[in-house]
């Protein structure tokens, strides 16, 4: 926590410090004077001049460690308010390390995870909002959210969190009215202004806290569960949206014990695909354990696929969410619509895939490009797909487009994504709530104005105004090193 209020010289690889690259870009951030490094430099450091680029030597010891191309940007007029200097080195990880070695060697120390944006932070160059803004922009998993991190970085959510002081003071300033001027303005006029500036406040308040229903992990880290009984065709589908052998096909009766994790990208989008352990009863401790795990992911994910084969004995009474689609295996057979009819009342207004036989070689049976989603039936079998068919799989296409679906309509309406605005908003809402009852419900206005000063840190709690360390040490451990 110390190196919050540490105004030492910092430095940081922000670029390319793990693997080889071109150029990696290291900053040194808090140099009182940028002659002070001059026996590093081959080039005249007096006469660099702020925002041009120039070709320098560095040196250890008289040795030339590296060719670089150097920046100097003079604080306040710079990203976060102090005197920076870039350097732009060759992309080898070693040669990084010795740079960095080098200047830690003369007292510069290596920065703190997100020390460099803590410090615009600190000289009023950021807002907190805008940091948070950085902070989504750098882990975003998809365009949408990158947008949205690039407003905010913008500052466009900290004007609406003015927008709501503004109106929040207005509320205040109507209360001040009712309590000083009300013999002049009229009581009845007071107590209108008050009841109109509340219901303001609130409806705006409203449309922010709607904002973030959407649980957060669901839009940043968006997790697709393949859930069913052991041998339902699971971890096939799940290697055939890859594209790639990555769980385990057997015969065999709970072949996955513990849950697969593996990425996938539909329509720009990341989303991280779990195959998890097959439901049935069991006495093994270790399988009893990956079912409850199962349980889990299936109930948090933010998609959830429900993989049925009809013509085993299935009982999921136990699952406590509805899943977002279903899809039947072994439709080739002749038993499958037979079996079928006993899921038209539990699934009938499900989207419903039907697949042919699954097995360990890979191979499907009948479900192709002529599918059909809605109530089951035989009539909406599919045609041909996998292995047989050849070419790319795109029968699972339609799977991917109803996870993005989904997705697009979260993210449609702007949500808030950083914790700490997104709890801060929750707790405002829910003081407003019972500020509504007060003012409904009580004569004494001295009471009102008591309730109405109450919201007041949560108002700037939400701008930043008030954050405590352990917050702001919460949100910067978030960033990478050198941002």
């Amino acid at each position: 926590m110390e190196w919050l209020v540490s105004k030492d010289p910092i430095i940081a690889c922000s670029s390319g410090a793990n693997q080889n690259t071109a150029i990696s870009v290291i900053r040194i951030s808090g140099i009182a004077k940028l002659s002070d490094l001059q026996e590093n430099f081959s080039k005249d450091l007096n006469k660099v001049e702020p925002r041009k680029a120039y070709l320098s030597k560095i040196f250890s010891n008289g040795r030339n460690l590296d060719e670089v191309l150097l920046t100097y940007f003079k604080g306040p007029n710079s990203f976060n308010g102090e005197n920076i200097l870039e350097l732009s080195v060759h992309g080898n990880p070693l040669n990084i390390k010795n740079i960095l070695e080098l200047f830690n060697s003369v007292g510069i120390r290596n920065a703190n995870p997100g020390e460099m944006t803590y410090r615009a932070l600190r000289n009023n160059k950021l807002t907190m909002s805008q940091v948070e803004g950085l902070d989504t922009l750098l882990n975003a998993n998809s365009t949408e959210i990158i947008e949205q991190g690039l407003n905010n970085l913008g500052g466009a959510l900290q004007k609406e969190y003015l927008k709501l002081r503004d109106l929040y003071l207005h509320l205040r300033g109507s209360v001040e009215i009712l309590i000083d001027f009300s013999e002049d303005v009229g009581e009845e006029d007071s107590f209108k202004n008050l009841k109109e500036s509340f219901d303001n406040f609130f409806n705006f308040l409203r449309k922010l806290e709607l904002r973030t229903q959407t649980p957060r992990n669901h839009l940043l880290k968006p997790k697709v569960v393949f859930l069913g009984k052991t041998n339902a065709g699971k971890s096939t589908l799940f290697n055939k949206l890859l594209n790639n052998d990555r769980a385990i096909v057997s015969d065999t009766h709970g072949t996955t014990r513990d849950y697969v994790t593996e990425y996938f990208n539909a329509s720009g989008v990341e989303f991280q695909l779990v195959d998890t352990a097959g439901l049935r009863k069991s006495e093994d401790q270790i399988e009893i354990q990956g079912i409850k795990l199962s349980k889990e992911l299936y109930k948090e994910a933010f998609f959830k696929v429900l993989v049925i084969n009809p013509l085993m004995e299935v009982v999921f009474d136990s699952l406590e969410s509805e899943p977002d689609v279903v899809i039947f295996t072994h439709s080739d057979d002749s038993r499958f619509d037979e079996f079928l009819s006993n899921y038209k009342d539990l699934y009938k207004e499900k989207p419903c895939f039907y697949s042919g036989s699954i097995g360990p070689d890979g191979a499907f049976g009948p479900i192709g490009p002529g599918f059909k989603i809605g109530p089951i039936g035989p009539s909406s079998k599919n045609g041909p797909i996998g292995p047989k068919s050849g070419g790319p799989i795109e029968p699972l296409g339609p799977l991917k487009n109803l996870i993005f679906s989904k997705y697009s309509k979260l993210t449609k309406n702007n949500p808030i994504l950083p914790e700490r605005q997104r709890s801060n908003i929750k707790e405002l809402y829910e003081k407003t709530e019972l500020l509504a009852q007060v003012i409904e419900t009580q004569s004494d206005i001295g009471v009102v104005s008591s309730e109405i000063n109450t919201l007041d840190s949560s108002v700037n709690a939400l701008l930043g105004i008030t954050t405590p360390d352990d917050v702001l040490n919460n949100i910067f451990s978030n960033f990478c090193i050198g941002k």
